[in-house]
């Protein structure tokens, strides 16, 4: 059975792709404050969340900044980070 005949599947792969990609931006946001510093993270973020409400939508961006605030795969980010 493929991910588009299952709707379970279909739920889990769209979990599964939000989930990689609040991974994403969590790590590009680390990357850059260790580069350029916490200001040039906040400004990158700032315009990331502004392109993606203008092509998402609202609703879209808050599921984002709520799958990144997630603790189950966030919390063993950061043990590794101590």
């Amino acid at each position: 059975m493929t991910f588009s005949q299952s709707s379970d599947g279909a739920i889990n792969s769209a979990r599964f792709r939000q989930e990689c990609e609040a991974r994403y931006y969590v790590s590009q946001y680390h990357r850059i404050e260790a580069i350029e510093g916490t200001q040039a993270a906040r400004d990158w973020w700032s315009q990331t969340i502004s392109r993606l409400k203008a092509k998402r939508g609202e609703d879209a961006v808050e599921r984002l900044r709520d799958m990144m605030n997630r603790k189950t795969w966030n919390a063993s980010r950061s043990k590794t980070r101590s």
